[in-house]
C-alpha cells in the first residue's frame, strides 16, 4: 500500500505461482493417452474424453483445494462435490456432443452408414456407450453434491473466479464484484442433469417395468405415469432447489469473503480519510 499528497493506491496481490510441473506435462500426457487408448480400442471418443480432460483439470484442484482449505466441513464437502462434478460436465458433456453431431452427420452423408459392420456405425455405438457412462457418472456425482449441500443447508456458488483464490491461495476466497445470480454455474450443472433423467429415466423406466408381470397389466397406465411423471417431477424439484441450493451471489455461500471484503474497505477508508487530513 502506497500513497502520496494526493492518490491512495493499493497494490495488487501477486501474480499467481508458477505453473507446477504436472500442469506443465498435463496436455501431453494427456494426448498420449488419448493416443494410447485410440490404438488399443479404436473408440474415438473416449479418446476425444481423456484429451479433453484438460478442461476439467482446474475444477478438480479447486475441488481438492476446497476440501483441504475450507474449515467449514459440511460447505466443504458439498461445495467439492459440485466442483468435482463442474469438471466431469467440461470434461465429458462439450466432447460427447461433439461426437454424437459427427457420427450422425455421417450417418446421413454415407448411404451405407446404417449397416451394423459400418465403421460410422460401429463409432455411433461406442460414443453412445461412453456418453452413457460419463452422463451417468455425472448425475450420481451431481445427486452426492445435491444431498451434501441440502444436508448441511447451505446454497453452493460454482463459478472460475475461484480459481484465482484456489491459485493464491487466499482464504477466505476473493470475487470480483459485479457477478449475479445467473453467474452461479451450478445451475447448468444441475439442469444437464435433470435433462439427462426426463429424456433416458422413462425409457430405462418402462424397460424395467415391462419385466414385471404385475405392471404388463397396467402398461398403458404405468407409461403415462412415468412419461409424465418425470417431467413434473423435474418441474417441481428444480422449482425447490432454486430456492435452497443455489446462491445468489458468491458471499452467500462465504459469508467470511464478504466480512474480508468489508475490513479492507474500511481501511482503505480509513487511510483516504487520514491522508485528507494531512493535506489540510
Amino acid at each position: 500500500m502506497s500513497a502520496d499528497a494526493t492518490t491512495f493506491e493499493i497494490e495488487p496481490r501477486a501474480d499467481s505461482p508458477s505453473a507446477s510441473l504436472v500442469d506443465r506435462l498435463l496436455w501431453p500426457l494427456l494426448l498420449m493417452f488419448a493416443w494410447l487408448a485410440f490404438e488399443l480400442t479404436t473408440n474415438a471418443t473416449l479418446s476425444l474424453v481423456l484429451a479433453c480432460m484438460k478442461f476439467g483439470w482446474n475444477d478438480c484442484q479447486t475441488a481438492s483445494w476446497l476440501w483441504r482449505t475450507d474449515p467449514q466441513r459440511p460447505r466443504a464437502r458439498a461445495c467439492a462435490t459440485f466442483y468435482v462434478a463442474s469438471g466431469i460436465w467440461k470434461t465429458a458433456i462439450v466432447p460427447l456432443v461433439v461426437a454424437g453431431v459427427i457420427s450422425i452427420a455421417w450417418a446421413l452423408y454415407s448411404p451405407n452408414a446404417m449397416r451394423p459392420d459400418h465403421p460410422g456405425t460401429i463409432q455411433l455405438q461406442k460414443a453412445l456407450f461412453v456418453g452413457g457412462c460419463a452422463v451417468a457418472l455425472l448425475v450420481i456425482v451431481v445427486g452426492a453434491a445435491v444431498a451434501l449441500a441440502l444436508g448441511a443447508r447451505w446454497r453452493v456458488w460454482v463459478h472460475p473466479d475461484l480459481h484465482r483464490s484456489r491459485r493464491q491461495d487466499v482464504w477466505p476466497p476473493e470475487f470480483l464484484p459485479g457477478t449475479t445470480t445467473r453467474d452461479n454455474h451450478a445451475r447448468l450443472i444441475v439442469m444437464t442433469s435433470f435433462i439427462t433423467l426426463v429424456l433416458i429415466g422413462p425409457i430405462i423406466t418402462l424397460s424395467l417395468l415391462s419385466r414385471l408381470p404385475m405392471a404388463r397389466r397396467a402398461q398403458p397406465l404405468a407409461s403415462l405415469s412415468v412419461v409424465f411423471g418425470f417431467p413434473i417431477f423435474t418441474v417441481l424439484a428444480l422449482s425447490f432447489l432454486r430456492n435452497n441450493l443455489f446462491a445468489e451471489s458468491p458471499w452467500e455461500c462465504w459469508p467470511e469473503s464478504i466480512r474480508q471484503l468489508d475490513a479492507t474497505r474500511d481501511t482503505i477508508a480509513t487511510a483516504v480519510l487520514a491522508q485528507t487530513e494531512q493535506a489540510k
